[in-house]
Order: structure tokens, then sequence, then C-alpha cells
């Protein structure tokens, strides 16, 4: 996929899981997507979201967002 392609795609699925994500932490995602062309990047972009979820996300780059997308609260911790 495209560059511009692929960078809505990662914050898309980051903004559906409630995460804000400053430029930083965009351009490391896109730099690990890219090393997995195709098919894969869904699966890479969706695999690194689920192990954010067991982090804890102290990091000035990402943070969870205070509410979940549409002003509905977050069911996580």
């Amino acid at each position: 996929m495209n560059a511009p392609t692929t960078r809505k795609k990662v914050q898309k699925k980051c903004k559906i899981r409630g995460y804000i994500l400053k430029v930083d932490a965009l351009e490391e995602i896109l730099s690990f997507v890219s090393c997995l062309p195709g098919p894969d990047e869904d699966e890479a972009i969706d695999l690194l979201l689920d192990q954010l979820e067991h982090e804890s996300l102290k990091s000035t780059i990402i943070d969870l967002g205070t509410g979940a997308p549409g002003g509905k609260p977050s069911n996580r911790s």
C-alpha cells in the first residue's frame, strides 16, 4: 500500500481504539508497518495495537484517550 493510505489506516485504527497519537508515534508505527508489505500490514497494525492494550502507557508520544469515540466512556482502565 502507499504511504498516505497506510497513514490514514493507522490513524483510523488508533482512533477507533481510543489512542491519541503524536507525530513521533505515528512515524514509528509507519516504520514498523513498512517492513511488512501487502496484506501483512493490517495484521501488523492490529497486533501492535493489541500489544499496546497490555502495556502501561506512560509515554509522551501516545496516550489513551479519556473516552471512546463518540464521547462514550471507555471500558479501559
